[in-house]
């Protein structure tokens, strides 16, 4: 082949190349103008229009389509627009009809190596070559329109910077837009992710929006807030769009403040989950989920009382349904409380004080100390795990059973009595404590004669005697001979003795330290005189009680005698009036009875105890009966019916 018909077929296989590969570049653009312009449409229409799901779906599907089918058409036109020598030299020669077929002649017999007469074949490709040497195959596309090109695979570069031109176009209608549409953006990702929610984002700026996704307690209210930028107080409409669980969703109108910034919204009661989203001007937030769980409450509690140790009490373990207490004071509660949810902390309020909790079994229990202190109140807090609690806990109360002071009484001596030096003088102490008595001791000091206005003369207190062994009773009794030494003790001085009661309280936890209560009793005075004073002191109380008890027998005597005329008396009046006066003189006899044996007292004597023993008998017994039948007789009718009760008397 001469190098004159190598050349025509090198412009000609030239010209093939770049019709296909501009093609090719040419449709590539075309198609991704088309397919987005298709999107840039749906984008526009979704900012505008704020669709929901299922119109974004059918759109993304529209675009989708529109895509897969023109990425199937470049394929198709790639494949066609891939032409050999033979249909390009008669492309070429269709656009230049002035080349006749020298064109195809030259491409066949250049290739035609079975011809026997190849001299002619080189001749016929040499005078082709020289008839169309002159032509530029290029310009053959040039002769025909935009659409018959497009049409013909035969695209120029010309083409491609069209196509280019018109995807600038495109992307910068698609600026503009989004200068002037804020929230197409936005849109951009609305139509790209249909199965999921995106919010719109235009001009108005959300800022802040609360509580987000949170979890509330099951009927509590739930506010929800949000914060826009706003700095010229535009008004803006406001929507909270809530979904509650298994349920479909609802508009409710949002209340601005006076600066248009801040729109909130209270729903009243959260009974299941739900979704919430805010529209507030052209603009949407994402969409927050609310969760729902129950308040933490006591189901059951178990108490652990640890006693204090002087008590000597073993600690007791019980169950109860609420935290109620009452145990003795100082004792030391242990709580496990079963909460109806699990937890994730809790503690006890109880007046300023708290005491903090252990939560142990992955939240089902709560593990708390407390002493018990004084009668108070306290209540449980329980948090969840998103730090809710129940905001009215029940009010549980604590009683505790004081640790009162010991008791003590001196029975014998007497407050005031009298006794000679050496002398034993009885002594009886009774002391009695809620808990036990921990020691028991007799005091005495002693005065010497004319200082019973000066304590100062008085010697210090001694203990006489002192007790420790009681056995763990609470109320006990122990008796002393005090021997009033005549060494010690002297006529015209005065002992004084006193008992003391401690108790066992020892209390060192808990910032206290509380020692045993000590409880005294009244000091009482025993005058120290000679033996022969002390007998004649006697001798003239026994005197003085003698006349006392006589008076009394012979003003019975005198009621007795009056008591037998009146059935000597015929009428009813006159045994009336006898009955009366007699009544008036038992009535005068109790009384003496009852004044003498208080007179008595407190006394050491045998004698004087045993008679006062007898009047107080007769003066609650025989005498208040006497006394009943004088009423009995006063109140008769009939003459004839003082016949049986009157010897009675």
């Amino acid at each position: 082949m001469s190098p004159a018909a190598d050349a025509v077929i090198g412009r000609l296989d030239g010209a093939r190349q770049k019709w296909w590969l501009f093609t090719l570049l040419t449709t590539s653009v075309l198609a991704a103008c088309l397919s987005f312009g298709t999107l840039l449409v749906f984008m526009l229409t979704d900012a505008c229009a704020r669709f929901s799901q299922l119109p974004l779906l059918l759109m993304f599907l529209v675009w989708l389509g529109v895509t897969v089918a023109l990425i199937v058409a470049v394929g198709r036109r790639l494949i066609r627009s891939q032409r050999g020598l033979e249909a390009t030299a008669r492309r070429v020669e269709a656009e230049y009809p002035e080349l006749g077929s020298n064109l195809i002649n030259l491409v066949q017999l250049s290739d035609d190596v079975k011809n026997e007469s190849r001299a002619f074949c080189d001749a016929a490709v040499n005078q082709a070559a020289v008839e169309i040497g002159h032509v530029r195959f290029d310009d053959a596309a040039e002769k025909e329109s935009h659409w018959r090109r497009f049409i013909y695979c035969m695209q120029t570069p010309r083409d491609m910077a069209e196509a280019l031109v018109l995807l600038g176009l495109l992307i910068v209608l698609a600026m503009i837009c989004h200068l002037l549409v804020p929230n197409l953006g936005s849109a951009a990702s609305r139509l790209l992710t249909p199965w999921q929610f995106v919010p719109s984002v235009g001009r108005v700026e959300i800022v802040k929006v609360t509580p987000g996704n949170t979890e509330v307690l099951l009927g509590s209210s739930l506010q929800i807030a949000a914060v826009i930028r706003n700095p010229k107080a535009e008004p803006y409409k406001a929507v909270l769009f809530v979904t509650p669980e298994g349920e479909q969703e609802s508009s409710l109108p949002m209340a601005a403040d006076k600066k248009q910034q801040r729109f909130t919204l209270t729903l009243p009661s959260v009974i299941k989950p739900l979704s919430y989203r805010l529209e507030i001007g052209d603009s949407q937030t994402e969409i927050y989920t609310v969760g729902v769980c129950t308040k933490p409450t006591v189901n059951e509690v178990e108490v652990t009382l640890s006693y204090p140790f002087y008590l000597g009490r073993q600690s007791e373990t019980f169950m109860q349904k609420q935290a109620d207490l009452e145990a003795p004071q100082y004792t030391v509660a242990e709580l496990r409380i079963r909460p109806s949810v699990a937890i994730a902390k809790g503690h006890i309020q109880s007046g300023g004080k708290r005491f903090a909790g252990r939560v142990e079994h992955e939240g089902g229990v709560l593990l708390v100390k407390m002493p018990l202190l004084k009668n108070t109140t306290f209540t449980v807090h329980m948090y969840n795990d998103a730090g809710h609690t129940d905001p009215d806990p029940r009010i549980n109360r604590v009683r505790v059973l004081p640790d009162k002071p010991p008791t003590v009484q001196l029975l014998k001596p007497r407050r005031q009595s009298s006794a000679a030096p050496g002398a034993e003088v009885p002594v009886m102490i009774r002391a009695g404590d809620d808990h036990g008595i921990g020691r028991l001791r007799l005091e005495m000091k002693v005065k010497p004669p004319g200082s019973e206005t000066d304590q100062a003369k008085a010697t210090p207190t001694t203990i006489v005697k002192q007790w420790t062994e009681f056995h763990g009773n609470t109320n006990v009794v122990r008796h002393h001979q005090l021997e009033l030494k005549p060494e010690i003790v002297r006529p015209g001085g005065t002992v004084l003795v006193r008992a003391v009661a401690r108790d066992r309280r020892v209390v060192v936890d808990w910032g206290l330290d509380l020692q045993p209560q000590e409880t005294a009793s009244g000091w009482h005075s025993i005058r120290i005189v000679a033996e022969e004073e002390k007998s004649a002191d006697a001798l003239e109380q026994f005197d003085s009680l003698r006349g006392a008890i006589w008076k009394i027998l012979e003003r019975q005597i005198r009621a007795r005698l009056r008591a037998a005329t009146i059935l000597k008396r015929e009428q009813l009046t006159e045994r009336t009036a006898l009955a009366t006066e007699v009544r008036s003189n038992q009535i005068d006899v109790q009384k003496l009875s009852i004044a003498l044996v208080k007179s008595i007292g407190k006394t050491d004597s045998e004698v004087r105890v045993a008679i006062k023993h007898v009047l107080n008998k007769l003066a609650f017994g025989d005498m208040l009966r006497a006394v009943e039948q004088c009423d009995g007789l006063v109140k008769l009718k009939l003459p004839g019916q003082f016949d049986r009760p009157v010897p009675e008397l």
